[in-house]
């Protein structure tokens, strides 16, 4: 049975439990506090740098729920994964940083000092500035790699606030023009119905044309002679 525990620490830690000291209480392992006790030993291991490998912990169930206390042992393995959603949100920046987001010499100084300063920042450009490239360099470094992506995520949070101000014109563009053309559009069917309205009654008066009924009906093939007129001797 495995079982996944969200972070703080950029990743989720994965975990099996491999043993238990009472089989019969295995289904209490998915109650809150059992939940907290487990979590909290793996969280320990974690702060002393151990990401993986095997661990005991266990968790109490009260005897309000057993009709006795009960202390319960469990042993398993476990490891941590980065979290999917830190590692898209660097890509992004990786892949669409500007100029004044991207990482320089300034700052590598400040966060190794001028000497190793220079040396990883040129280290940095060396490697075509790859990410997954740089943090092999530092191997088992993890010091300087936490600081190397201590300065990555500066530059992804500035990358994340021009991207939000960029969508955001974007949208309000949108909504602009939407609203614009439909505003056009309404006044260009108002014009049209008028100018419509207006050349059926210029048709009235100029040519006749457009009011069969009217008393001067126009000349277009009508006989408009008066009969009794032509009648006459």
């Amino acid at each position: 049975m495995e079982r996944l525990i969200c972070t703080s620490t950029g990743g989720t830690i994965h975990y099996k439990v491999t043993g238990i000291s009472h089989p019969e209480h295995i289904r209490f392992l998915d109650n809150p506090g059992a939940m907290s006790e487990i979590n909290s030993d793996l969280r320990l291991l974690l702060m002393q740098g151990i990401d993986y490998g095997q661990f005991t912990s266990g968790f109490t169930i009260p005897a309000s729920v057993a009709g006795e206390e009960v202390k319960v042992k469990v042993d398993g393995a476990f490891h941590i994964a980065p979290d999917v959603r830190l590692l898209c949100r660097i890509l992004k920046w990786h892949y669409n940083f500007c100029p004044d987001e991207a990482l320089t010499q300034e700052d590598f100084r400040k966060a190794y000092g001028a000497g190793f300063g220079d040396h990883f920042y040129a280290r940095w450009r060396n490697l075509d500035m790859d990410i997954m490239k740089m943090l092999g360099y530092f191997g088992c470094s993890y010091d300087n790699g936490q600081r190397f992506l201590g300065i990555v995520m500066k530059k992804v949070f500035r990358y994340e606030q021009r991207a939000k101000r960029e969508n955001a014109q974007i949208i309000k563009e949108l909504f602009e023009g939407t609203a614009l053309s439909v505003s056009g559009s309404g006044e260009a069917d108002s014009a049209g119905q008028s100018e419509h309205r207006g050349e059926a009654g210029d048709g009235d008066h100029r040519t006749g044309k457009g009011n069969l009924c009217g008393a001067s009906a126009g000349t277009d093939g009508l006989d408009t002679s008066d009969p009794a007129a032509s009648a006459a001797p």
